[in-house]
């Protein structure tokens, strides 16, 4: 098991009247923290033979030696890194009900993620700038939905709901750029989803349907010129 988080959170709602209507509030607060970093670690390769392509998997090398297993033990380490990440998040979220069979969401939440990581070291040597680089980024994401009583209580018909919803998300990263720097550029998401809901049979019963869309910028993705190792 590489890695563990510990999780905290507080929240708070209520009713409250606008509108002559009963609305809704919920404020939350989430606070995540990795208890032991997630590790990658790559060894150094060890030439031991040649081996025929047409003896395969016979566990023999070209000159018909048997094939010797690799003493991991003695193997230096090629690449390490580590990943630590401590997160908060505070939201406020409203449910209103501006006129019947129409409830509304609307909501933000500010989020704050603190990631460390240890670059690659690369053939014993320590990077320049230094291993060890720290990213903070703090965003205001914002949420809205809307659901639509498209049936209510009708028969062996509990409800059924028409809804649509938006919401933003980000992921930070640390990534190298073709000249050894570091660069932080976070991935940003956005996410648009539009379903049917359905309940049946006093609640025994429930189905759905659903379509979702969404985008993620700044991905990182890896391209090996000729000639050179991997970059970002």
């Amino acid at each position: 098991k590489l890695s563990e988080d510990l999780t905290t959170d507080v929240s708070l709602g209520g009713d409250f009247q606008w509108l002559g209507r009963k609305q809704s509030f919920f404020v939350a607060l989430e606070g995540v923290e990795a208890l032991r970093p997630s590790a990658y670690t790559l060894l150094n390769s060890e030439f031991t033979g040649l081996v025929n392509a047409y003896q395969g998997g016979k566990q023999i090398y070209a000159n018909g030696a048997p094939w010797l297993p690799v003493n991991r033990n003695g193997l230096g380490v090629r690449q390490k890194e580590s990943t630590d990440v401590r997160n908060i998040k505070a939201s406020v979220e409203l449910l209103l009900s501006p006129v019947d069979r129409v409830s509304l969401l609307l909501g933000g939440l500010e989020e704050r993620n603190k990631e460390t990581d240890i670059v690659p070291l690369g053939s014993g040597q320590v990077l320049d700038p230094p291993n060890v680089q720290k990213t903070t980024l703090t965003k205001f994401l914002k949420r809205a939905g809307v659901v639509y009583d498209l049936v209510q209580e009708r028969g062996s018909i509990d409800g059924i709901k028409l809804y649509f919803n938006y919401s933003e998300g980000f992921q930070p990263q640390i990534i190298v750029d073709k000249d050894g720097n570091p660069e932080s550029f976070p991935q940003e998401m956005k996410q648009y989803e539009a379903g049917l809901k359905g309940e049946f049979l006093n609640h025994a019963i429930g189905s759905s349907i659903a379509v979702y869309h969404y985008t993620i910028t700044n991905v990182a993705a890896s391209a090996t010129p000729i000639g050179q190792f991997g970059v970002f």
